[in-house]
């Protein structure tokens, strides 16, 4: 084992487009920016920057972006990892940073581990620079010493660790299709665009609580686990449930477990599950149901995609709502039996949801418990 920097094991690191590039429509390609790695993978929402094929070909002879890279993000929530897959149709600006290995003596996959121990976040964290909005540069990056392996034992690390991955993939491939299942009935109850007459009309404030969030105060930050989970914004958020990296000691507004997390500052409208009782900041609003119906809200607002999407389409590159804008929006209110059916089938998929992703913190608390010691020789791997 042998301990080197990043730089001197990685054929490039780099990152996206630094310049303004002009967005445009249906031309099939993207430019994507941090909020599009969630959970180690890159994510496409339903309304993302699209640029000219010109454009995007410019880019990629920059960045040369292929499968198998390691990406991280590098403003704001920094330290955020994921792995390229097919990318045929998508770059990244200057928020992500891009390693390519040289795959003789580091495999993408290791680096992908090693990029998540604790050293290197804490190395991380130490090198940002800034103060809410924190950066770290892509010298900073280059110079993070590690301990590496020869590329066997790093394939037998892989092996072990990839164990431990394959069945937290499984289980958010369960979560999704769960929720694709509640998507369904909610389809089959509510037919929103063709609503019979008897059903009401109203806004959201009818049938839910809801609370915009409030940034506490910045010296309240902390990593360490003292006082509650605090969300600050859709930076956060995962596929289903947000990721915790941050805590505050002085917390101001509060969501509980399960209520709805909606992105109150661009990317308007995206959503989350709160996991546990936590602190939002202003880049939320926390919404529970009234009427024990806090899943078919969720629901009523992902289906009212259009109301949040007219903020997004706006030409405004920071939209944000309005805490009037939000309580007054205006829903259908179907009968209450049918909600009431609705609500007691989806919630008890959503319970088994919520087991799920419990499962997928144990396992990913596992894997990172055996990391260090894989990686710096405390623990081996016997064929």
């Amino acid at each position: 084992m042998s301990r080197v920097r990043l730089k001197d094991v990685c054929a490039s690191i780099t990152d996206g487009e630094h310049g303004s590039v002009p967005a445009t429509s249906n031309s099939g390609y993207y430019l994507l920016s941090a909020k599009n790695i969630i959970d180690g993978k890159v994510i496409l929402g339903s309304i993302e920057r699209e640029i000219s094929q010109e454009d995007f070909l410019k880019i990629r002879k920059r960045t040369s972006l292929e499968k198998g890279d390691i990406l991280i993000t590098t403003t704001g929530t920094i330290g955020n990892i994921g792995i390229v897959e097919n990318c045929s149709n998508y770059d990244f600006n200057r928020d992500v940073g891009i390693f390519k290995c040289k795959t003789d003596v580091l495999l993408p996959r290791y680096l992908y581990y090693v990029l998540l121990s604790d050293y290197v976040q804490t190395k991380i964290r130490h090198n940002s620079k800034g103060g809410t909005q924190k950066h770290i540069y892509i010298h900073d990056l280059e110079d993070i010493e590690i301990e590496l392996p020869e590329i066997e034992e790093q394939k037998r690390v892989l092996n072990t660790l990839g164990k431990i991955d394959d069945k937290i993939h499984k289980n958010r491939e369960i979560n999704d299709y769960l929720c694709s299942q509640i998507q369904f009935l909610f389809s089959y109850l509510f037919n929103l665009s063709n609503a019979p007459k008897s059903w009401d009309k109203g806004v959201l404030s009818d049938i839910a609580n809801i609370t915009m969030g409030q940034s506490p105060s910045g010296d309240s930050y902390n990593i360490i686990g003292k006082g509650c989970p605090f969300y600050q914004g859709s930076t956060d958020f995962g596929a289903i449930f947000p990721t915790m990296r941050m805590y505050t000691d002085k917390p101001s507004r509060y969501a509980k477990v399960l209520d709805t997390l909606l992105s109150v500052r661009a990317p308007v409208g995206s959503l989350n599950i709160a996991y546990e009782n936590c602190c939002i900041g202003r880049g939320l609003a926390s919404i529970h149901g009234k009427y024990d119906n806090n899943t078919f809200v969720r629901y009523l607002l992902k289906n009212n995609r259009w109301y949040f999407d007219n903020i997004n389409n706006s030409g405004t590159t920071f939209g944000s709502i309005t805490k009037n804008y939000l309580f007054e929006m205006p829903i259908t209110i179907p009968d209450g039996k049918l909600v009431s059916m609705f609500e007691q089938k989806s919630s008890l998929i959503e319970q088994q949801i919520y087991k799920n992703e419990q499962q997928i913190r144990e396992l990913s608390n596992l894997r990172d418990w055996l990391l260090p010691m894989l990686m710096n020789g405390q623990a081996t791997i016997e064929d």
